[in-house]
């Protein structure tokens, strides 16, 4: 039996995104579960850019050697 039709207004980049999704669906049952979780939480989206990540950690770095080279001044 067919599916029924659904209409859907997106932007074009979300688009093979979207097929992306609605094949899985198709194939796979449980990803339904998956998605749902995905969609009801707002927190499972949060998170930091690796760029973001890594210009802290750079930060740090600096921060860290700055520390050493002034502890280093004074004998410690």
């Amino acid at each position: 039996m067919p599916l029924p039709n659904l209409t859907m207004r997106t932007a074009e980049d979300h688009h093979e995104l979207m097929r992306r999704v609605n094949q899985r669906l198709r194939d796979d049952p449980a990803f339904v579960q998956v998605l749902s979780e995905l969609v009801d939480d707002p927190r499972r989206t949060d998170f930091i850019p690796r760029e973001e990540i890594e210009s802290r950690f750079d930060n740090l770095e600096e921060s860290v050697r700055h520390i050493q080279f002034r502890l280093s001044k004074i004998g410690l």
